[in-house]
């Protein structure tokens, strides 16, 4: 049998725990915790990890990428790793579609175990498939474009808009997609909204009208568009 030590030396010294609201959706929620049972203002979480995302957004966001059958998904902004962990998983679990996550904010959020940062399990995880991988490097430069240019070229993609600079993301990435590619902007109404896409959407992506009633019924902050 497993003898395990006394202590556990890679338990962080100090650790968050913050009630599972939204900051930006409703701060009162976090007063109301645990008696709240409205699943838009319960933030989900990953293997103990924040997601800040609510409990829904995930779920459905699964099904999208199953749905379509996407062969490359972008994710741009890692945060804290729990969602890119969350795709990850179901990258290498299914085998049907390469995942890679950008961030240059990594060292804040990341690898930071007492915020919530679990992009440590990440790490772990992209050693078992080649189709997982993580990069600390920024999307708006040359290199990383031309990449995601060349991966993207013969496979149906998904490009996951949720950094520090939306409006920024999606007017350099949707000129990129192909028919049929998608892509999806996060904290809809909060920091992009329908005149930022109006304004940079000369390459004529449209609403995706088949997910767009879930992921704003559950009022996730999504808003999913399709070339």
């Amino acid at each position: 049998m497993i003898k395990y030590s006394d202590s556990l030396p890679n338990k962080p010294t100090e650790w968050l725990w913050d009630p599972p609201h939204l900051p930006g959706i409703d701060e009162q929620s976090r007063h109301r915790f645990p008696n709240e049972t409205n699943v838009k203002y319960v933030c989900a979480k990953l293997f103990n990890g924040g997601m800040h995302q609510n409990c829904m957004a995930s779920v459905i966001l699964e099904h999208y990428i199953a749905y379509y059958d996407f062969d490359y998904v972008v994710e741009l902004g890692s945060a804290y790793g729990a969602l890119s962990t969350y795709i990850a998983n179901m990258a290498g679990a299914s085998e049907r579609f390469i995942f890679e996550t950008y961030d240059c904010f990594r060292d804040g959020h990341w690898s930071n175990k007492p915020m919530g940062g679990i992009g440590h399990w990440f790490d772990k995880v992209s050693t078992l498939s080649p189709l997982i991988n993580s990069f600390n490097k920024d999307v708006f430069s040359d290199e990383v474009k031309q990449h995601i240019i060349n991966t993207s070229k013969n496979r149906k993609t998904l490009i996951l808009c949720d950094g520090g600079d939306k409006v920024k993301e999606f007017a350099l990435y949707s000129p990129i997609l192909k028919e049929g590619d998608c892509l999806m902007v996060h904290d809809w109404g909060v920091e992009i909204n329908q005149s930022d896409i109006d304004a940079n959407n000369s390459h004529n992506l449209r609403l995706d009208t088949t997910f767009e009633p879930y992921f704003t019924t559950f009022e996730t902050l999504w808003r999913p568009f399709i070339k």
